[in-house]
């Protein structure tokens, strides 16, 4: 059985790779945002609606393994903390900075 600890870092692997996977989808989003902004055929289009699902997906991740952090915090099981509220500014931060650009 996984120790509380062993638990943590994989969390933060996840957390890590899901974080990374989100700021690459958000940069394909802007320049797709971009060229549809500077009327550039984009043949991918279609394909732009499985990007925005896998964008979702990998913000919900994030916010289910905070949240898991959370419950092991509020249990006692872990030895550190986590700004989760800085996290959740900067994943909002980021949202509104996307909802502005597909507003444009």
């Amino acid at each position: 059985m996984d120790t509380p600890l062993s638990d943590a870092e994989t969390a933060s692997r996840i957390v890590d790779e899901a974080q990374r996977l989100y700021h690459d989808l958000a940069r394909e989003l802007n320049q797709a945002l971009t060229k549809l902004r500077n009327g550039i055929d984009d043949p991918e289009a279609k394909s732009r609606a499985e990007t925005i699902r896998a964008h979702r997906k990998a913000l919900q991740t994030i916010l289910d393994i905070q949240a898991k952090f959370v419950t092991q915090a509020e249990e006692g099981s872990s030895g550190y903390e986590l700004d989760l509220e800085a996290a959740r500014r900067e994943i909002n931060r980021r949202l509104d900075r996307l909802a502005a650009l597909k507003r444009d």
